[in-house]
């Protein structure tokens, strides 16, 4: 009953004076607003990675050019001047090598080049592949064909396009069996990439596949090497030791003994999701760190705002004294006031933040066509967006509710 008492007294206080009350809880609802807001559209982007791993399997495992941490050391690896040393079809028979158990490995190559039919013309993804690409990838085609072994093998200018891509360049027409230039090369068109859609990743629907072979030496001038390799383990139990044989086999030919030295990367989609999970969490903490100096200078102007109350009632403070009010009853009733105060903040910070993240990701994917991003508010956060407003109304309310809680009842009586 008392605490019932303590909180209607508490919004009676509020309301005398709405607008300084309003102005005061500012920079709880812009800081509140802010956390609500990166941790929703955080936990947006982390949904978003987790189903797409989701939707490609965790069984997959890249072998990716690197630069080695000993590289890293040097001034050109600082400067961020060296390029990773690329695979070639002999490390690619040396990793079959030492393979212990079955996997369906594709060796590619991927780059970006200007693609055009007519006076139409795109700048998109362009990956060389062979035979056991869509074993991997599962792309399931909208019209057309897939690229044939005999095609791969024999070097074949064929390609297939993406939908967005086929949709850009040719309109309404049928591109099968049309001519497409890529780069200086032209290509029969023979297949057409369902819309799937993207993400995070490389979307296929704005991509060109064509044989490896042709990638290398016509498109990219690279001779035989390939840009990255991708793997495929039938038991999930068997992915830790295909990395440790495709490490062991790379090692052995390029002759590298010190762990530090490994100019290249072995990952897992667990561990790229695990990667990119910590990188949401390091910029989560910082931008969170941002967003806290606004609840740090709305808690300041909470405590202003408690210590002008505590001036203006000091004659109401004086007789509730003068009949009965203990000094405990002074200093709940003003502390409850300032939780007050910032749970309204508080919950009117968690409506600016959902706002301010369903705007924002709205703004991402109209800018990103092949983004999907949606807002994740958890009640995680809802819940430590509640308790953060109530602890910041104790801490920067307990001042001016013992200031209020110590006063004189005979001189605040006299208190003009």
């Amino acid at each position: 009953m008392q605490l019932l008492n303590s909180f209607k007294l508490a919004l009676r206080g509020l309301l005398i004076n709405k607008g300084r009350s309003f102005l005061a809880l500012l920079g709880i609802i812009i800081g509140i607003g802010a956390v609500i807001t990166i941790t929703a559209l955080a936990e947006g982007l982390r949904a978003e990675a987790t189903q797409q791993v989701d939707e490609l399997g965790t069984n997959l495992i890249w072998v990716i050019p690197n630069m080695s941490d000993n590289e890293s050391r040097t001034q050109a690896g600082r400067r961020g001047f060296y390029t990773p040393v690329q695979f070639t079809d002999s490390e690619v028979r040396a990793i079959e090598a030492a393979l212990r158990v079955p996997v369906v490995m594709s060796a590619l190559v991927a780059g970006e080049q200007v693609v055009s039919f007519g006076r139409e013309s795109q700048f998109v993804s362009v990956e060389g592949i062979d035979e056991n690409y869509n074993e991997l990838y599962d792309l399931d085609l909208s019209e057309g064909r897939w690229l044939s072994p005999g095609e791969i093998s024999g070097s074949r200018r064929v390609a297939i396009l993406g939908s967005k891509t086929a949709e850009d360049l040719y309109g309404t027409t049928d591109p099968i069996g049309e001519t497409v230039d890529i780069g200086n090369v032209r290509f029969e068109v023979v297949g057409v990439i369902a819309e799937r859609g993207g993400g995070l990743g490389s979307n296929p629907d704005e991509s060109v596949v064509v044989p490896i072979s042709v990638a290398q030496q016509r498109l990219f001038g690279i001779g035989d090497e390939i840009t990255y390799i991708t793997m495929k383990v039938g038991n999930m139990q068997d992915v830790e030791i295909v990395k440790e044989d495709v490490t062991r086999g790379l090692n052995r030919i390029r002759r590298i003994t010190d762990p530090d030295d490994e100019n290249f990367m072995v990952m897992s989609q667990t561990d790229a999701l695990e990667q990119f999970g910590q990188f949401v969490d390091v910029l989560t903490m910082v931008l969170g760190g941002v967003a806290a100096v606004s609840l740090l200078v709305g808690g300041i102007g909470i405590m202003n705002i408690m210590l002008v109350n505590v001036t203006e009632r000091t004659r109401e403070i004086g007789l509730r004294k003068a009949i009965g009010a203990r000094q405990v009853d002074i200093l709940f009733q003003f502390l409850i006031e300032s939780i007050v105060l910032c749970l309204l903040g508080g919950i009117l910070g968690m409506g600016l933040g959902w706002l301010g993240a369903s705007g924002l990701s709205a703004l991402i994917n109209q800018a990103l066509s092949d983004a999907g991003w949606e807002p994740t508010i958890s009640m995680t956060s809802v819940i430590v967006a509640v308790l953060f407003s109530t602890l910041i109304g104790v801490i920067f309310g307990v001042y001016p509710a013992v200031n209020a809680a110590r006063l004189d009842p005979i001189t605040s009586l006299r208190y003009e």
